[in-house]
C-alpha cells in the first residue's frame, strides 16, 4: 500500500470516528477516553 493510500485510509477512519461522536451526541462523547481523543487529533 502506498503512503498516500494509508493517509487517505487514516483520514477516512478519523472522519468516521468524528461523525460518530457528533451524531451520537453526549452519550457517545461521555465514553471517550484520552486515547480516543488523541486518535482523533493525532497522526
Amino acid at each position: 500500500m502506498l503512503i498516500e493510500e494509508r493517509v487517505l485510509a487514516l483520514q477516512r477512519r478519523k472522519a468516521a470516528l468524528f461523525d460518530t461522536v457528533i451524531d451520537d451526541g453526549e452519550a457517545f462523547a461521555a465514553s471517550l477516553d484520552a486515547a480516543d481523543i488523541r486518535g482523533l487529533l493525532g497522526p
